[in-house]
């Protein structure tokens, strides 16, 4: 996806996402719904600019 493309999305989505991608790898569903949550509020918390989240992560 190159920078100025934009995904449109609802906060919805991207938790049923996340818990999908996460229950791959955790297959204890209370820790994988913890782990979620912990990435939902780590994402609406930060408030760095999107361009330096996603270096944060790589």
């Amino acid at each position: 996806m190159e920078s100025h493309d934009t995904v449109k999305t609802t906060l919805g989505e991207l938790i049923a996402a996340l818990t999908e991608e996460t229950a791959e790898v955790i297959r204890d569903e209370g820790e994988a719904n913890k782990i979620v949550a912990f990435i939902v509020t780590y994402l609406l918390n930060t408030s760095a600019p999107a361009s330096r989240k996603w270096q944060y992560w790589q």
